[in-house]
């Protein structure tokens, strides 16, 4: 699954790069999130190594007590990752919708993450005091008492982050109902953010598994190895969600490149939909106004150009032959009236 993430992020670099799109906030964030992750998978599989899901019994003393000093570092690093992973989803918000109410939202929803993730750091790298006992304590009577005290933090941030996950995954949707988008159009962007269902899914799981862990009569790795997994698939899947826009407009990108060589109508445009402008809710009661529009190549300006001065050609036209037609009006009406003849001479003529 940690392979799956880093094919997204490596896409979602791609499409950053390829369509030349703006480097944000999220996009930093994705970075860092990836940056956490690779040092998770790699303490997870020296886990593996010392023993991560074989009886307490079965192990030497050195392997159990790398076992627990490996474990708490993970620990470190996934409420580091999660709290990345959660923001760059939320920085995405704040790109893409402009409705002032819902950025206040989005704001006091990533403070909120950020205090989670705070609060626990600080309370699992100062549950055992000196820090050592942590992976030394299963030596002496303190053993049941790390155990617990692992137990106890790890539930209810793990309730807590599934209720923000519901809430992440509900965020958007109130939102795009009210886009100026048609019918299919929101279909697809909501398939899109729908993709969060998985990390609320993986959420689930991984409390099932610390619950089952903390049911489990003994305490040991072996109860502890789905939920320590299933901690890493949900980085993972984090990663890969926050990457799903920026993968839709490349696969956008290649489907307009692939029509191009056909030789079919060109796509109105390639540029990524939620990357480079805000969406902005439209209101059925509001007054309308003059559209604005996006004058790409100044087509506009030309076009503008060329009428004001096809206008003032013509009415300079219109001018001359109204002033010609009055001439040679006036000349016939005063020959008529058997004035000088000399006045239509040979030069008004050919006028």
């Amino acid at each position: 699954m940690a392979g799956l993430a880093l094919l997204f992020f490596a896409l979602r670099i791609i499409t950053t790069v390829r369509l030349r799109l703006k480097w944000a906030m999220d996009d930093s964030m994705a970075v860092a999130s990836v940056v956490f992750l690779i040092p998770v998978v790699i303490i997870m599989q020296f886990m593996m190594q010392n023993g991560l899901g074989v009886d307490l019994w079965y192990l030497s003393d050195h392997q159990i007590t790398e076992g627990f000093r490996l474990f708490f570092f993970l620990e470190m690093l996934y409420l580091a990752a999660r709290v990345l992973v959660k923001s760059t989803i939320l920085c995405f918000f704040l790109r893409i919708f402009s409705n002032p109410r819902f950025c206040l939202i989005v704001k006091i929803t990533l403070v909120f993450n950020v205090l989670i993730g705070v609060t626990f750091f600080i309370f699992v790298f100062f549950q055992t005091t000196p820090i050592s006992l942590f992976w030394i304590g299963w030596q002496t009577k303190e053993a049941k008492r790390v155990m617990l005290g692992i137990i106890r933090l790890t539930l209810p941030h793990a309730v807590l982050v599934l209720a923000l996950d519901i809430w992440v995954l509900i965020l958007p949707i109130t939102q795009l109902w009210e886009l100026g988008l048609k019918l299919r159009k929101k279909i697809g962007v909501m398939a899109m953010f729908s993709f969060g269902i998985f990390l609320t899914v993986v959420a689930v799981i991984r409390v099932h598994q610390l619950v089952l862990f903390a049911r489990s009569r003994d305490l040991t790795v072996i109860n502890a190895q789905k939920a320590m997994i299933w901690s890493c698939i949900e980085i993972s899947v984090g990663i890969m969600v926050s990457c799903m826009p920026h993968i839709r407009n490349l696969v956008r990108h290649i489907k307009s490149r692939i029509r191009e060589k056909r030789g079919k109508e060109k796509e109105p445009s390639n540029e990524a939909v939620f990357i480079q402008r805000s969406l902005v809710p439209i209101s059925v009661g509001d007054a309308t106004s003059e559209p604005a529009l996006f004058d790409e190549g100044l087509l506009l300006k030309d076009s503008a150009a060329t009428r004001t001065t096809t206008t003032t050609t013509t009415t300079t036209n219109t001018d001359a032959i109204t002033t010609v037609s009055t001439t040679i009006g006036t000349g016939k009406m005063e020959s008529i009236n058997g004035r000088s003849s000399s006045y239509t001479s040979d030069a008004d003529t050919q006028v």
